[in-house]
């Protein structure tokens, strides 16, 4: 089988993949179903129509009519009017303009896209295995706009090629491998590990990344830790994953000052970077947070700078710390019981926010707390949610209901006409997926208003 690399990819995968080792610790010898290849592949003519259905769904073609069967016709017949051996270009740009169809720009655009897939059908011979070697990927792949690789992909597989097609997948190993780094969008690294992968161990390609898939929650029916939320506590190979090492590492209290974000610093962190500051001794039973906050309590600015050079830190540090003491946290599997609950639980986290946040808050069939997600933060007075992202995040936790919330930045918690029409777009998806939406908050400076309580759902 020919699986050559591309020179300009060699340096970044020789990096990516010099410790192909770590790949057994996601690997698992199992009875796991492997997908079946497809004794042979559909027609030509299937072939071609498949790929023009996503060729056009790619580039948007045509622009100027409605894509109907009779206009199109033409189109999707056209590998039964020409020589798949030779034909120019200016021939397939006569035969595109004949169907009085598409504009000029498109008659080019399109004429590219078939000079492509017949160079492809003449080079593979429609061999399976050599359809799907890297230089012929890399070819599919110049046909279609790169957001659309994925597609082309999936394509293939659903024509029973052995080839590696899941994001979910590749997003496994790249956290795995490479911790938070930004996750490449193009599979073309993923697809030559599975490749190298699958030639190592002897086996199908799909196998190989069946049993990274797996992880991720996406196969056989199966939860996995690495979702799009990774729940790194519940994966035992956590100790070899870069992601959970990270995740683990304590971070800087300086560095998150300076980038006013403490999502990552503990409450000890914070507690023992103000010891100092305050001259507690660590053996006055102090450290914790409600004694610390009282002892400095009623202190004037002048106290503070006179205990610390870095007043304005100090200052910040400690209303962080103000804000979590306040907070009262919920574990997964308490209850909410009313929506009391949520504006304790939420009030400090948003109320002096100067952007707006979307939060959706997931729930179980009993209605325990699952988790949270954040689904927008917006400009000052706007946070664009869709139904979509909010519903994504709990068809993805298996949640059995949910709750919405988001803070008003100007303090005001009366919603506004764009909230109630967020708020029945959200009940009415929700319906539709046996989801049901159980409240809506807005969160205000001192106060919140409720739909549930208002009975506005």
């Amino acid at each position: 089988m020919d699986r050559l690399l591309k020179t300009d990819h060699l340096t970044t995968l020789c990096n990516m993949n010099s410790d192909l080792h770590l790949f057994d610790q996601l690997f698992e010898e199992g009875n796991e179903e492997s997908f079946q290849l497809a004794p042979s592949l559909p027609s030509l003519q299937e072939l071609f129509a498949d790929w023009l259905d996503l060729f056009l769904q790619a580039w948007k073609l045509p622009t100027h009519v409605a894509a109907r069967w009779e206009e199109l016709r033409g189109l999707y017949s056209l590998t039964e009017r020409i020589s798949l051996q030779y034909c120019r270009s200016d021939q397939l740009e006569r035969e595109l303009r004949q169907l009085g169809v598409f504009e000029e720009r498109e008659v080019k655009r399109l004429t590219d896209g078939l000079q492509v897939f017949l160079k492809i059908v003449r080079s593979s011979e429609l061999q399976p295995i050599r359809l799907c070697t890297l230089e012929m990927l890399e070819l599919w792949w110049q046909a279609l706009p790169e957001a659309f690789a994925w597609d082309q992909l999936k394509l293939m597989r659903s024509w029973g090629l052995d080839v590696a097609w899941r994001k979910e997948a590749w997003r496994v190993w790249w956290r795995f491998q490479q911790g938070k780094q930004t996750v490449p969008e193009h599979p073309r690294q993923w697809v030559s590990l599975c490749q190298q992968v699958a030639l190592k161990r002897g086996c199908q390609i799909t196998k190989v990344e069946e049993q990274v898939a797996r992880w991720a929650g996406v196969h056989l029916r199966q939860e996995g830790p690495c979702q799009t939320s990774p729940n790194c506590a519940t994966c035992r190979i956590q100790a070899h994953c870069r992601w959970a090492q990270e995740e683990t590492a304590p971070i800087d209290v300086e560095l998150a000052w300076q980038a006013q974000d403490f999502q990552g610093v503990s409450t000890q962190q914070l507690i023992e970077t103000l010891i100092p500051t305050l001259n507690l001794p660590e053996e006055s039973g102090q450290t914790k947070e409600g004694n610390l906050l009282r002892r400095v309590e009623g202190w004037s600015v002048q106290q503070w700078q006179q205990q610390s050079e870095n007043a304005f830190r100090e200052t910040q540090l400690l209303l962080e710390l103000c804000r979590r003491h306040g907070e009262e946290r919920l574990q997964p599997g308490e209850t909410f019981h009313n929506s009391g609950d949520l504006f304790r639980h939420f009030r400090h986290r948003l109320r002096l926010l100067k952007q707006k946040v979307f939060l959706v808050v997931l729930l179980d069939n009993k209605h325990r707390y699952l988790g949270e997600q954040l689904i927008t933060q917006g400009l000052l007075n706007r946070s664009l949610v869709h139904p979509r992202e909010v519903l994504a995040q709990a068809v993805e936790q298996r949640a059995a209901a949910l709750v919405c919330l988001h803070n008003h930045p100007s303090g005001d918690p009366q919603p506004s006409s764009e909230d109630h029409k967020v708020t029945q777009r959200l009940k009415e998806s929700g319906q539709l997926l046996g989801i049901p939406l159980l409240d809506h908050l807005v969160i205000g400076e001192e106060r919140y208003v409720s739909f549930a309580d208002e009975d506005w759902l």
